[in-house]
Formats: C-alpha cells, sequence, structure tokens
C-alpha cells in the first residue's frame, strides 16, 4: 500500500500552532498573581527598584501600613490615654503625606542597598517577606475581580510560622497593594519576643538563686544530722505512649485513632510525630529539624471569630470541601541531601482532628488522617502540641515551643515490626 505524504505545509502550520499554545500560556503566567510576587522577591534580591515599583504599589502599601501600626498602638494603651490618642491619631493624618514620602524613599533605599536609615517599622514589614524563613507556598487565594488575596505561609525555626495574607490588585498585570494581616503578625512577634526576654530573664534569675544556694551550703560546716526517715520515693515517670499501627481508610466513619503516639507512613516512608506545634491558622506535625523535617504533615485551619483552639473538634469526609480546614500537605525529603517535596491537598482526604485541654503548657491532641495518594499516607494517634497564639486583647504572651523528645530505639524496632522496613 502506498503511503500518502503530508503536504510541505502541513508540518510548518504544525510548529506554529505549538509555538502561538506556548506563548499564550506563557503570556497567562506572566501575568498571574503568583509571577508578580516571585518578580518582587527577585527585585529585592537583585536590588533592581525598577521591577519592584512596577509589582508593588508603594503608596496604597505604605499607608495602609501606617493606618495599621497606628491602630496597634491604640489597642496597646489603656483607656486614660484616650486623649492624647486622639491627638496622635490627627496628627499622624496630618503628617501622613510626609510619612509615606519617607517611607518611599526608605524603601527605595532598601531595595537598592539592602538597609533602612533606622525605620524599624518599614524593617519589620520587608523582613517577612525576605528574611531567612522557609517560604511553604501559597496556601490560599480568593478573587474577586480584579483584585486577588493569596496566602504565603512562612515557617521557622521557633514555632509553625505564620500565614502572611497579600492582597494584589490588576492593571494589565498584578500589583501588591497590601499586606492584609501585618498588624496581626508584628503583634505575634512583638509578643514572642517579649516571651523569649522574660524566659531569658528567670533563667538567669534563677541560676543566680542557685549559685547563691550553693555558695549558702558550702558555709555551713556541721554536718548533716543523722535521720531515721525512708528516703522519699522518686515521682514517676511519665508514661511513654506505645506506638500502634495507623490504619489507612478513607471512610472517615471507620477510621480509628489508636490510643498511642501519633505515627503511620508518608509517601511510603515511616513517619513519627517528634514535635508537634498550633497556631490559629495551622497545626504542623513532624519529623526531624524545624527548619528542614524529614517528614512533616500540615492541617490548615480556619477558625471563626471568637473561636478556640482548645476543646474543639473537625471532621472531613473525602467528598466534602471542609469550611474549618482549608487544605492539608505533605512534605517528605526522598534524599537527606535535597529539599523536602510537597503535595497539598484540598479535598478526597478523611480528617479526624481533635484538640482537647492545655496541660503544662501543651494543648493535648488526636488525629488521624488518610491521603488520597497512591503510597496510602496515613497519621493517626495522639501528640502534644505548643501553642503560638497571636495575642488577643487581654492575652499574655505567647508561649515558648518546646519540642517532643525523639523516639526511642524500641519504636524503629516497633516500625520494623510492623511495616518490615527501616526508619
Amino acid at each position: 500500500m502506498r503511503i500518502r505524504k503530508l503536504p510541505k505545509w502541513v508540518v510548518p502550520f504544525e510548529a506554529t500552532a505549538l509555538i502561538m499554545v506556548g506563548l499564550v500560556a506563557y503570556w497567562q503566567w506572566t501575568r498571574s498573581p503568583t509571577y508578580a510576587l516571585r518578580q518582587i522577591r527577585a527585585a529585592l534580591h537583585e536590588h533592581d527598584f525598577a521591577k519592584f515599583q512596577k509589582y508593588v504599589d508603594i503608596e496604597s502599601l505604605t499607608t495602609r501600613a501606617i493606618d495599621d501600626l497606628m491602630a496597634m498602638q491604640l489597642l496597646d494603651s489603656s483607656p486614660n490615654e484616650a486623649e492624647g490618642n486622639a491627638l496622635a491619631t490627627g496628627f499622624v493624618q496630618l503628617v501622613k503625606p510626609r510619612l509615606i514620602d519617607e517611607w518611599r524613599r526608605q524603601i527605595n533605599r532598601y531595595v537598592e542597598s539592602g538597609k533602612f536609615g533606622g525605620q524599624r517599622a518599614l524593617t519589620n514589614m520587608f523582613s517577612l517577606l525576605e528574611r531567612g524563613e522557609s517560604f511553604v507556598g501559597v496556601t490560599s487565594s480568593k478573587r474577586e475581580g480584579k483584585i486577588c488575596v493569596l496566602g504565603l505561609h512562612f515557617t521557622n525555626n521557633v514555632d509553625a510560622g505564620y500565614v502572611l495574607e497579600a492582597k494584589m490588585r490588576q492593571k494589565g498585570y498584578w500589583q501588591l497593594v497590601e499586606l492584609s494581616n501585618l498588624s496581626a503578625i508584628l503583634q505575634m512577634q512583638a509578643a514572642q519576643a517579649e516571651a523569649k526576654a522574660k524566659a531569658e530573664g528567670l533563667a538567669k534569675a534563677e541560676a543566680e538563686e542557685t549559685a547563691r544556694a550553693e555558695a549558702a551550703a558550702k558555709e555551713v560546716s556541721a554536718p548533716a544530722p543523722v535521720t531515721t526517715a525512708a528516703p522519699a520515693e522518686p515521682e514517676p515517670s511519665p508514661k511513654e505512649l506505645p506506638l500502634l499501627p495507623a490504619v489507612w481508610t478513607l471512610d472517615v466513619a471507620q477510621a480509628e485513632i489508636p490510643e498511642g503516639k501519633a505515627n503511620g507512613t508518608i509517601s511510603g516512608t515511616d513517619f513519627v510525630v517528634e514535635t508537634a506545634v498550633c497556631t490559629p491558622q495551622v497545626l504542623r506535625l513532624y519529623q526531624g529539624l524545624a527548619v528542614s523535617p524529614e517528614r512533616e504533615i500540615l492541617v490548615y485551619l480556619r477558625l471563626s471569630a471568637g473561636e478556640s483552639l482548645t476543646n474543639h473538634t473537625w471532621t472531613v469526609a473525602k467528598d466534602t470541601r471542609a469550611k474549618a480546614v482549608s487544605q492539608v500537605v505533605k512534605r517528605w525529603k526522598t534524599n537527606p541531601r535535597y529539599a523536602a517535596q510537597a503535595r497539598s491537598y484540598s479535598s478526597g482526604y478523611a480528617l479526624k482532628l481533635e484538640l482537647g485541654d492545655m496541660v503544662s503548657n501543651a494543648i493535648l491532641g488526636k488525629i488521624f488522617l488518610a491521603l488520597p495518594d497512591t503510597e496510602q499516607s496515613v497519621v493517626a494517634g495522639h501528640f502534644q502540641a505548643m501553642m503560638s497564639l497571636a495575642p488577643a486583647a487581654d492575652s499574655g504572651s505567647a508561649s515558648p515551643v518546646v519540642p517532643l523528645a525523639a523516639p526511642p530505639a524500641a519504636e524503629s524496632r516497633a516500625f520494623q515490626e510492623r511495616y518490615g522496613k527501616r526508619r
């Protein structure tokens, strides 16, 4: 049978069509909010103010930041200072144009040189975007017309981190116009710094008291009196929870939380929850170092106004999209030398999460989570999560994070017996 050749014009036409499709996809990508954020970050690292000014509405950003910082000062003040606060607010509104102009010059200097001229508020604001914290990814995206609000999750080596809300506006390309929750994040960081300073002060005072007690003991020359009383029995150490198998199922009605330490598998690799940290925005369960965990589960929460993390229960079936849980993310390393991979799920998973009372500055919790991946990733059991809360009007300082103890060798043997492979 004779094979008929295609006309010569067909091949160039197909190649042209492929090129056009690629150009359209690239054009759409360069006009997305995510692309604009990448350009802002690149401008900060490359010290390119022209690029930064294109993708950031500096006047809008600084105007809202000044308003937020002023509101923070009013919240922290007492009722007796109301008259002075009113005068200060009026003065700030009067000189706001000059403040915006000064902040613009300082931002220009920062982008081009990496240094501010003593503006502490500006340093705090831009350090949220550029300092050495780990950017996990975009946790949410809400778009209405030409406005889009992106939730950017950052973690650090202190706690579960925070979600920075970046409001973008479209004008042919996307521009950053506002950091919507800037004041809440700055308040949280201030509370954490205050808590750290208090902890260091208490530790120093305790060390001094111990030194004085030891010096006083050395001055006592008389021997200790002999007593026939029986020595006090030592307090029993807290019982270590066993490692009980997590059974994968996407039927939330059949899901069971074992009475053991939270564990399971992530992407076919054994997983034991060594550290748990919880904020009103995210529950973080991970194994390994905080800055670069080997394996990790992130559950993003949406609390309503006035809701508390304690004594709260969440249940999500595989065929529903929960309003109280925006998404869950698994992170894992295929090689310790490389960065962790990540995959998020907004639906299709089964979740039972219970957060109970506070005990010794930790919140008691238990979880069952099964993901719809081919490896049947699952984690189930009990955990204790240190809490890092943004300060409310009547709250104190945030609690310091204390990681849970690493699993002993017995747990590795239990894993090997249960799953037939080594951790």
